[in-house]
């Protein structure tokens, strides 16, 4: 639902720009608009939480910190979080890729702002074959194909060419670089 709503979003902002004859307030107050309807249905429509009868406190509990860093001594923590900080440093941006192929190759700035609804167009479409794919051969596997894929695209941006040829790949890259939700 959240990538239906980052491709109709900037659709329904470039229809509006296009009608209002490029009046960018408007864009703005019907983006308020949406987002007090969104608020005044979640005060109106999802209850809140239930009373409950209060929980012994614990004889002596233990401090945040503490529990943080014992997170640390846990072998599978620390697995996970090397693997995490390595991937989260590697990983640009998709803002800085999309001026990359903007410069690479030269288009006009006023299509600048399709190319985040390209990537998402691309993640809706690639997000249930490749949850499909996690639920039969396990999250790792499409997980590295998306970072796999990511790289393929940072090689092809950054290849000493004139990008024309590349430019399809790397949005397609791009796009499929955090793997979708699985259902497990």
């Amino acid at each position: 639902m959240d990538t239906t709503g980052a491709l109709l979003g900037p659709l329904a902002a470039f229809a509006l720009l296009w009608a209002t004859a490029d009046a960018y307030d408007a864009v703005f107050v019907v983006s308020f608009c949406f987002g007090l309807l969104g608020m005044l249905m979640l005060v109106a429509f999802v209850p809140g939480p239930q009373e409950q009868a209060t929980p012994k406190p614990p004889d002596r509990p233990a401090a945040p910190r503490a529990k943080a860093l014992d997170l640390l001594r846990v072998p599978a923590f620390r697995r996970v979080l090397y693997a995490a900080s390595l991937l989260g440093a590697a990983t640009i941006g998709d803002a800085f890729l999309y001026l990359l192929l903007q410069r690479r190759l030269d288009f006009a700035i006023a299509w600048f702002p399709l190319l985040p609804l390209g990537a998402a167009a691309v993640y809706l479409l690639l997000a249930v074959p490749a949850g499909r794919l996690a639920d039969r051969v396990g999250r790792r596997v499409p997980f590295l194909a998306g970072h796999l894929a990511l790289l393929g695209g940072y090689v092809l941006l950054l290849a000493p060419t004139d990008g024309r040829r590349c430019s399809s790949a790397s949005c397609s890259c791009s796009a499929s670089s955090t793997p979708p939700p699985t259902a497990s």
